[in-house]
């Protein structure tokens, strides 16, 4: 059966300027390769609105990008310190937009932190400095090129309770208070700085707990306005799959070399 794969990039993964240790050097050379498949690409938003409605859309066509975590180099042009100036991941959008006009116009999703405080400390625990910022991210969410989508309350992140072992990972929200934090609680804070509502939530680490995936987001994910969640599950989406735990790739966990993405996406 013909899937959608959804392709995910984290843009703070820089440790040199090659495809391997360079997420900008490897979403730009993945552009190409999904240009030479003649897949399309479309918005995750759209792909997971027709999983609600007449489900018509031309899946072996098509692929999605994400990107998780929600650094500024998903949508600012910077000078890292170590690695010179790196392209937002928005700019290489545009420019594959440009290179390649298509039917669609050229989106992605940004699965972002609510909560600044936590992306302060997780940015400079693992980043080595101030990159995680939300002043973007109301130009990001009008622009058309980005979709601001929520990626839960702090990723329940270790740096922010060390030595906790409920920390770390994300099998832990798994009641209603702890959901309506990570779910709700973001929901709202993302909302007012976005100016628009998530619609879709990426779980931390793709991780779910069996409460919050099959019970908590199926009875309030509609309410919330949400249209579905997703996993690191390594398939293609398909109009069979759980709207409440679609899988994703992600780029050097699933494939690592442009040649792995172009088998992948003739065998999806």
């Amino acid at each position: 059966m013909p899937g959608c794969p959804i392709l995910t990039y984290h843009s703070q993964l820089l440790f040199g300027n090659d495809y391997a240790d360079n997420s900008h050097v490897a979403l730009a050379a993945d552009l190409e390769v999904i240009a030479a498949s003649g897949r399309q690409i479309i918005g995750l938003r759209a792909l997971l609105a027709a999983l609600h409605g007449p489900r018509d859309l031309p899946l072996e066509r098509l692929v999605c990008l994400t990107f998780d975590d929600g650094p500024d180099f998903d949508w600012l042009d910077l000078e890292h310190p170590e690695h010179g100036p790196q392209p937002s991941f928005a700019t290489l959008l545009r420019r594959h937009a440009a290179a390649h006009p298509g039917p669609r116009p050229v989106s992605a999703t940004s699965f972002v932190l609510a909560d600044p405080a936590a992306r302060s400390r997780i940015s400079r625990a693992t980043m080595g400095g101030d990159w995680m910022h939300d002043h973007w991210w109301r130009e990001a969410a009008l622009s058309g090129v980005l979709e601001i989508d929520s990626h839960g309350l702090d990723h329940r992140h270790p740096c922010l309770c060390p030595g906790d072992p409920d920390w770390g990972h994300f099998h832990a929200v798994d009641d209603d208070p702890s959901c309506r934090q990570q779910v709700d609680a973001a929901i709202a804070l993302i909302t007012s700085l976005s100016g628009q509502r998530p619609r879709v939530f990426a779980y931390p680490y793709g991780q779910a707990s069996d409460y919050l995936r099959r019970e908590y987001l199926p009875r309030h994910g509609p309410r919330l306005g949400l249209l579905g969640a997703v996993s690191i599950e390594p398939d293609p989406f398909h109009w069979d799959c759980d709207p409440w735990f679609v899988p994703r790739y992600v780029s050097q966990a699933h494939w690592r070399c442009p040649e792995e993405l172009a088998r992948l996406l003739r065998e999806a």
